[in-house]
């Protein structure tokens, strides 16, 4: 595997990212790692993070970037910290858990992302599987800081996969429900957490539904699921937030179903840390994202897959339709919205701000 961290100059700016170094690596199951990073005090405004955020890496393999958005498992007042799980076909994952150690020096992003807890709920639900914890811990150690009342519903395989085990049973004050689904043991629920199972919890204690917002990190089905018994149960779709750890499977989601009818040349104006930059692009050419890189602009990117919103401007003028989207709200489109690495133009001239 032949990966690269960086030119090793603690602090340099590298496309965008700044060059941290690494203070802890701890593994926390067989395969994944928390990996803690030193934030020196001059740039610590700019990697404030809020809980539920991300931030994103780069690394080199020869000579193409790699680029991977991670979720933020560290408190406010803890060392800015991600937690990584070994992916079968995960270049940069694996790269992480087998051979990053402390003192190495990896380029990072500031924190980005909209998947963020409202700090004003009086009472929160947190939803997860698996490594969709990472930015769920974030939010259940600000909750239990703020004595807000917190549940965490949390399912894994089995006992020895369970991410942050010692971390979670700390946070004593929350009140924790974990599933397995690949073992029976005591003091677990049996199964996924799909609609049966946390309809089953919602008839237990109907208490859970007065929670003012509830936050769902996993795969696609169980966000479907549980999304739908919250629902059924009576919580308004406003107050259930979601993000997936990865690209839903084929078969598993459908696309966007607008259909542009734009055929022709449009002409485009980006504007990307406050320089005005313009380009070009065929309807039937590459997504915006792919186009405005193509043309210079070193615009943001990370899973290109529609997940993690790193790539996500604001339209001011003209209209884009997008392929598929799994990380903005119809609040997020309704305000102008778009993710880049999806959409394509669907008029002769358009506006987007990567800065908004």
């Amino acid at each position: 595997m032949n990966i690269t961290l960086t030119n090793k100059n603690l602090g340099k700016e590298i496309n965008g990212f700044t060059q941290l170094r690494v203070i802890s690596v701890r593994h926390i199951t067989s395969d994944a790692v928390m990996i803690s990073f030193e934030v020196p005090k001059e740039m610590r405004s700019l990697f404030s993070f809020q809980p539920g955020q991300h931030v994103e890496l780069l690394l080199f393999e020869e000579d193409q970037e790699l680029r991977r958005a991670y979720s933020i498992c560290s408190g406010k007042n803890e060392p800015l910290s991600i937690a990584v799980k070994a992916l079968p076909n995960g270049r940069m994952s694996k790269y992480l858990n087998k051979h990053i150690k402390e003192g190495d020096i990896i380029a990072v992003s500031e924190p980005r992302g909209s998947f963020i807890l409202n700090e004003q709920a009086r009472q929160v639900v947190l939803i997860g599987a698996g490594s969709g914890i990472t930015p769920l811990l974030s939010m259940l150690k600000t909750t239990v800081e703020k004595s807000v009342p917190v549940t965490l519903i949390y399912g894994n395989r089995t006992e020895s996969s369970i991410m942050f085990r010692d971390e979670i049973a700390e946070l004593i004050s929350a009140k924790v429900i974990q599933f397995l689904s690949g073992e029976k043991k005591e003091g677990f629920g049996t199964g996924r957490i799909n609609k049966e199972n946390i309809t089953a919890l919602i008839w237990k204690d109907v208490a859970i539904l007065n929670a003012d917002a509830f936050y769902l990190c996993g795969p696609q089905s169980m966000i479907a699921d549980v999304s739908e018994a919250l629902q059924t149960c009576g919580v308004p779709a406003d107050k259930i937030y979601f993000e997936y750890f990865s690209a839903p499977v084929v078969g598993e989601t459908s696309e966007l179903s607008e259909v542009s009818t734009f055929q022709g040349k449009c002409r485009v104006q980006a504007k990307l840390e406050g320089d005005k930059f313009q380009f070009e692009v065929s309807s039937d050419g590459p997504v915006l994202l792919e186009a405005a890189r193509k043309a210079g602009i070193d615009a943001p990117f990370s899973c290109k897959t529609g997940v993690c919103g790193s790539c996500r401007a604001k339209v001011s003028n003209g209209s884009a339709i997008m392929k598929a989207n799994y990380a903005l709200s119809n609040e997020d489109i309704a305000d102008g919205y778009i993710l880049t690495c999806q959409a394509h133009p669907n008029i002769e001239k358009i506006s987007i701000s990567f800065d908004d």
